[in-house]
């Protein structure tokens, strides 16, 4: 797990081990104020820093980039972010600059080698690369001049070669050259030093036509645009305004939530999707979600969520219906995972859910599934809050108490979902080869900064020590704000040695647990302790040498 906590953003933690402080304690006032994140598979982490409020010692000061190593991290010793003291395990990429930077994405390690490479924006329009403390190059030739005019929000990014050249993709809003409104998504490849191979801007249409339910909506020249880069995101997170992937069958696939009045605080967004084959040739685009308050569709506000049965259980809503002092955005940017479905945070409503037929409102997580054939999506609830859910390990019931999608001031929520919120690749890296795209093994990973009630006394109330809503007639139970993973789970392992499911024991399975040993991914916990170590590989050797029935 990786993330800042919601309420906190300079404690930057990493499966529960802390990766860099803004402070060394509770009285001496914090040297930085943190925001990101990007983490490859090989635990490069990327963050900014500034000094805003700072009232510790040795702040830093200007915008500032780094790099921290965690496979190089003395766990036992603190990595302060500050001007004194010895960094640990970390690259100040970029030192004290004037120029504003925004938080950081990256090319991972596996693609550039080495310790990866950072990939950031900054307020000068330019896109600044590199590996090495104090040598990051920028350049304006990521955009395309016959569709991008200037750039908005933070990268998205794929090893999909969306262009068919390079070895990363990064996909950026853009504003258009026509009326400087921001509905392009901007597409460049890089190679693996960074630098720019190719690059095409998309422009979002006038009119866009929902596939699965028929809904179409025609924008109003110069008003509607993406608004995801607005309030604190460019200097807390998160990483990826726009998304970009591909399916099954290769195709690209980008995504971008479209504020349909241009506002801020606007009360009806769109996700829409564009698809191709060749960048250079047509492209076909659909929405994955739309709220539509304003809008002459005989539907009420928003698009409809349904069961595994196909019945309708809900649909999207306005912000205000859940938070009534709120308007806007009522829906997070999109991510893109391994086939093509479409993740992401809105405001719904759910019916029947109380006596007589009363419906609830609140905040949830939803994938939209992806159909190729008809290039449509169909809307499932993933989790919402208030979803409970059993410790793995403890056993102990905790229950989901945030999920947020805009801030007080009525712009995108850092602690939002973005883009690079979802792994692009499928669960342990399965061949996704004649999956159904709702099939779960797909979904690599979702990681959500959120915040839970954990019921440490058993009693099943949730009482929260630190909410408005205490019931001092109660125990207390214990609160948290996390990164909360989200990915596939199997019940039963049928052969442990098959660590792939590809129904074959070869070369490819000892690598797989490789991977998902480093990582520390919970597959490869084969003693079920808890604990990632000697005996996980000790009880893979042997059941790998057994072989399966």
């Amino acid at each position: 797990m990786v993330g800042f906590e919601p309420n906190n953003p300079n404690r930057l933690y990493v499966d529960r081990r802390v990766a860099a402080l803004n402070t060394s304690g509770p009285s001496t006032g914090d040297s930085s104020q943190l925001g990101g994140v990007s983490i490859d598979a090989s635990g490069n982490l990327y963050y900014r820093a500034d000094n805003f409020g700072t009232t510790g010692p040795n702040a830093v000061s200007g915008n500032n980039l780094f790099r921290t190593r965690l496979a190089n991290r003395d766990c036992s010793a603190i990595n302060l972010i500050s001007t004194g003291g010895t960094l640990d395990g970390t690259d100040w990429l970029l030192n004290a600059s004037g120029t504003t930077h925004a938080v950081p994405s990256s090319v991972p390690a596996s693609i550039a080698g080495g310790n990866g490479l950072i990939a950031d924006p900054n307020f000068n329009g330019e896109y600044v690369y590199g590996s090495a403390p104090g040598g990051l190059t920028a350049t304006m030739g990521h955009l395309d001049p016959a569709t991008s005019a200037g750039t908005r929000g933070t990268f998205g990014g794929t090893a999909h070669q969306a262009l068919g050249s390079g070895v990363y993709t990064f996909a950026l809003s853009a504003q258009n050259v026509s009326d400087g409104n921001n509905t392009v998504v901007n597409l460049w490849s890089v190679d693996a030093n960074g630098a720019v191979v190719d690059r095409k801007g998309f422009e979002v249409p006038l009119t866009v036509t929902d596939n699965d339910s028929g809904f179409t909506i025609n924008y109003i020249p110069g008003v509607y645009e993406s608004r995801h880069h607005t309030g604190p995101t460019a200097f807390r997170g998160g990483v990826g305004t726009v998304a970009v992937g591909s399916d099954q069958a290769g195709r690209t696939l980008i995504a971008k939530t479209i504020s349909e009045n241009g506002l801020n605080g606007d009360v009806s967004h769109q996700i829409v999707v564009g698809r191709f084959d060749d960048p250079n040739g047509p492209v076909e685009w659909t929405m994955a979600a739309y709220i539509d308050i304003f809008g002459l569709f005989t539907q009420d506000e928003g698009k409809e969520i349904y069961d595994g049965d196909g019945n309708v259980i809900g649909q999207l809503v306005g912000l205000q219906r859940v938070a009534p002092n709120l308007t806007g955005p009522g829906m997070s940017a999109p991510a893109i995972d391994s086939v093509g479905n479409v993740w992401f945070l809105s405001s719904i409503e759910q019916f029947d859910v109380f006596p007589g037929g009363l419906s609830r409102t609140t905040s949830a997580l939803l994938r939209a599934v992806y159909d190729p054939d008809t290039f449509s999506y169909r809307l499932e609830q993933v989790m919402d809050v208030g979803t409970i859910v059993e410790g793995q390990n403890s056993g102990v019931d905790y229950r989901l108490a945030f999920l947020g999608t805009a801030t007080n001031g009525n712009t995108p929520a850092p602690n939002s979902l973005w883009s690079t919120a979802v792994a692009d690749g499928a669960w342990n890296g399965a061949d996704t080869t004649g999956l159904d795209t709702a099939d779960p093994m797909t979904n690599g990973g979702v990681v959500l900064s959120t915040s839970i009630i954990y019921d440490s006394n058993g009693d099943g109330v949730f009482n929260n020590p630190t909410s408005n809503f205490f019931d001092p007639a109660f125990p207390a139970d214990e609160a948290y704000s996390l990164a909360f993973y989200i990915g596939y789970y199997a019940d039963e392992v049928d052969c442990i040695a098959d660590f792939n499911n590809d129904g074959l024991v070869n070369f490819f399975d000892v690598s797989a647990f490789i991977a998902a040993f480093n990582s520390q991914d919970p597959s490869a916990d084969v003693n079920n302790d808890g604990l990632f170590n000697f005996f996980d590989v000790s009880d893979f050797i042997a059941a790998f040498n057994q072989g399966c029935p």
